[in-house]
């Protein structure tokens, strides 16, 4: 069995070299989201370096000429409000679903060098979400620490079997383009779709060839649960080095039918490599959110010090307390291109400030459902100001 990596150590919370100056600029948000030790950083600075980068980020994209000072307006939000962190509960969001509709416009005037990313449009809609090269910068700057602070892939001899296709096969997709960029940030890996097809025998041949090898292989649950049953179904003896990881990116899509229970997943891909639960990890992202958050040891999605996270009441819209079902809204600071400021068509629960056994201390998310079509239409509108009859 694969070792289980150690947890850290509990001890004091350390001030980072990000305390508050008058002469601050936005590249400090560039340092942050670089930072080793993300989530050593004291709870009162986590919340003050939150609004301080949102408020910039609010800022910049209330700039007059954008879509969404005009939206913030009609919405009577000032950008006076962010004076304390209350005010960050009152950022006007974006619904997902609204960006799903054709004309929807929230591209910053200043941005340039646009990649458009889309949605899978799955649910019947596609968002296209524009993305400049600060932007994307930013993601993928972010995935590569959370990940390293996770997993530990960074720098190290980590072979990757990347259920994804390459860079020019994947377009814009967002999912596909995400996992065409972790070839380039763990350059030990190998691509196994091509042409829309897992290369399922060719990646089984590789597994076995590599038994024993720390390895990480990672792509769409679904793809990653045909390779683990074929496995089992045929006996094959792939079985993983200590330190591997299986992380799972994006979700079920059309293949929802297939979906199971997430220990019951967990366990499955365990046995079929020979892993313990612990190095069956999650990620979660979703096209309008410019960052990615990953599993830690517990199983636990923790989130970054930069992302304000917060389950709302479908109802009022307002925020819940700790610990309380609602739908999911972010704060991102992250985007140049676009606002961040996002209500999702996800029910989940935010837990604040918590003591993980992983040893991190801070917020964290869990997803818990889709809202369905009804749900999702009746957010949205409220969102949008529509009354709904």
């Amino acid at each position: 069995m694969a070792a289980k990596p150690t947890k850290l150590a509990a001890g004091p919370r350390r001030r980072s070299k990000f305390a508050l100056t008058e002469s601050d600029t936005i590249s400090s948000l560039d340092q942050l989201i670089a930072e080793e030790g993300l989530f050593d950083l004291a709870p009162g600075e986590i919340a003050e370096l939150r609004l301080r980068f949102l408020s910039q980020a609010v800022h910049w994209h209330l700039h007059p000429e954008t879509p969404y000072a005009a939206y913030a307006r009609r919405r009577g939000f000032e950008a006076k409000e962010l004076a304390t962190p209350a005010g960050l509960d009152r950022v006007p969001l974006l619904p997902s679903m609204l960006l799903k509709r054709p004309g929807i416009s929230i591209v910053h005037p200043a941005a340039q060098d646009i990649l458009w990313t889309t949605s899978s449009g799955t649910k019947g809609g596609i968002s296209q979400i524009p993305r400049c090269d600060t932007t994307l910068r930013r993601f993928f700057a972010g995935i590569g620490n959370l990940t390293n602070e996770m997993l530990q892939l960074e720098n190290s001899n980590i072979f990757v079997f990347n259920f994804g296709p390459d860079a020019e096969e994947a377009k814009n997709l967002w999912i596909s383009y995400v996992m065409a960029g972790v070839t380039v940030l763990l350059p030990r890996s190998e691509n196994y779709v091509r042409g829309g097809v897992l290369k399922l025998e060719e990646a089984i041949r590789d597994l076995v060839q590599h038994e024993g090898e720390r390895i990480a292989i990672i792509g769409p649950p679904p793809l990653l649960l045909e390779l683990a049953t074929t496995a089992l179904a045929r006996s094959l003896p792939v079985k993983l080095g200590p330190d591997s990881f299986l992380v799972t990116i994006g979700g079920w899509k059309r293949r929802s039918g297939e979906q199971l229970p997430r220990k019951q997943f967990n366990e499955t891909l365990g046995r079929a490599f020979g892993v313990d639960l612990i190095a069956v990890r999650d990620t979660f992202n979703m096209v309008e959110l410019n960052t990615v958050l990953v599993e830690c040891a517990e199983h636990k999605l923790h989130v970054p010090p930069w992302l304000y996270a917060r389950a709302r009441d479908c109802e009022a819209l307002e925020v819940l307390p700790s610990g309380q079902s609602g739908v999911l809204s972010y704060l991102d600071p992250t985007p140049v291109s676009y606002p961040g400021f996002v209500l999702s068509d996800d029910l989940g629960i935010v837990h604040e400030d918590v003591a993980c056994p992983c040893g991190r201390r801070g917020d964290i998310l869990q997803i818990e459902r889709r809202l369905n079509t009804m749900e999702s239409r009746g957010c949205a509108l409220k969102m949008d100001g529509i009354r709904v009859g």
